[in-house]
């Protein structure tokens, strides 16, 4: 269940809480996917609830999205890498 009202849950494995659409999925149903996902986050009562558990908000473009979580899987692919850990 949602803990938002008018935001339903969803979750992804890497990045918990944070809704993305798969590959194949029109433009216009991702960017409206993307606005109602920024004005849920833009609400007062949800910025508070985010802000006491010490997070912060953020609403970004699908691009914007993508772009960050390429950066964010680089990173730790080097790190994995340079700590020379493999998985078994």
């Amino acid at each position: 269940a949602s803990s938002v009202p008018g935001c339903p849950p969803a979750a992804m494995p890497y990045s918990p809480g944070l809704p993305i659409c798969t590959t194949g999925v029109p433009r216009e149903i991702t960017q409206l996917f993307n606005s109602e996902i920024v004005k849920c986050l833009q609400a007062h009562d949800v910025r508070e609830r985010w802000a006491a558990a010490a997070i912060e908000v953020a609403g970004s473009t699908p691009k914007e999205f993508v772009s960050y979580l390429k950066n964010e899987m680089a990173q730790w692919i080097k790190m994995i890498h340079d700590a020379n850990k493999r998985a078994d």
